[in-house]
């Protein structure tokens, strides 16, 4: 079973901010905080949009080795260019 068009833009709204209420807030209008509270600890808990949450995350992750890389081509750089 797929996601429903609700619950992908929750998904997007939640890699926006991290934050469950919030995110339900964006994709469900017209809700009380204490609702979107709830429902947005609920839809978390829901193995296809948990799944489908840390799959969009691995695939924008960099790797630690990628981070290292970065940092070292930093450490390497001209600065003098830039000051």
């Amino acid at each position: 079973m797929s996601l429903t068009t609700k619950q992908q833009l929750f998904v997007n709204e939640y890699l926006k901010c991290f934050n469950a209420t919030e995110a339900y807030i964006a994709s469900y209008p017209n809700v009380t905080r204490t609702t979107a509270a709830s429902n947005g600890y609920g839809l978390l808990r829901n193995t296809e949009i948990s799944e489908a949450i840390s799959q969009r995350l691995s695939e924008s992750a960099m790797s630690a080795d990628e981070v290292l890389m970065r940092l070292a081509e930093q450490a390497r750089g001209e600065h003098g260019k830039y000051i």
